[in-house]
């Protein structure tokens, strides 16, 4: 092997090992405030030492197999997850393929499997929605087109008062704030909470009018 190969397989294992170490430390820490426990009680319960963590967390450690396995069952997540290689957490096999098609995330292919278990009419007004031979696909097409864009619109005017194109979600209660603090929001509201549901409120208006048309086109039976 060369001295070029060397140095780009060192680097992607470096870079792996540091992946892994961003993504562990936020595992670490959402668990340390769900069940009060420090990292040596935690490493204690992966079943790993308590030494290794430390050295995983700072991207010192070889990833073994084992381990990965060890903390990924742990969790509750894949290994592929751990390094980086997909952005979906569950290591469920029906949640992997839904995600591989429709690139959804974990929290909705579970409201969406919620939803499908609670509503009887909800799988067939989705199919009917999302269906190429149905009318009712352009409709449902032109609300999510117009979704994309108002939050593309808030996104970007965020963007050019600060001049970063980051990502930006114009929901978090953070950027709902300093909206407030510098002025940022067409709808001169002092209150986040209150910002916060003008933005929903005007989506819901998007998806109602969608609905009240397609109800009216094509499923005048349903109430």
């Amino acid at each position: 092997m060369n001295d070029e190969k060397k140095a780009n397989n060192e680097k992607l294992k470096n870079d792996l090992k540091n992946t892994f170490a961003d993504i562990l430390d936020d595992l670490v820490e959402d668990e340390k405030k769900k069940t009060g426990l420090g990292n040596n009680q935690i490493a204690d319960e992966i079943g790993i030492g308590q030494g290794q963590l430390s050295k995983h967390l700072n991207a010192q450690a070889e990833l073994k197999i084992s381990s990965l396995v060890k903390i990924a069952k742990y969790f509750g997540v894949s290994t592929d997850y751990l390094l980086g290689l997909t952005k979906l957490k569950s290591p469920n096999e029906d949640y992997k393929t839904v995600h591989k098609v429709l690139n959804l995330s974990d929290g909705s292919i579970k409201n969406v499997k919620a939803m499908n278990k609670n509503n009887d009419g909800f799988a067939y007004v989705l199919n009917l929605l999302l269906d190429n031979t149905e009318e009712t696909s352009k409709y449902f097409k032109s609300c999510i087109l117009n979704i994309i864009k108002y939050l593309s619109d808030m996104s970007n005017a965020d963007a050019e008062a600060n001049d970063s194109y980051d990502d930006y979600n114009p929901f978090s209660i953070e950027s709902l704030e300093k909206d407030i603090e510098e002025g940022n929001n067409p709808y001169k509201i002092k209150n986040a909470k209150e910002l916060e549901a003008v933005h929903l409120f005007r989506i819901t208006n998007i998806t109602t009018a969608l609905a009240k048309k397609i109800k009216e086109k094509y499923l005048s039976d349903i109430k």
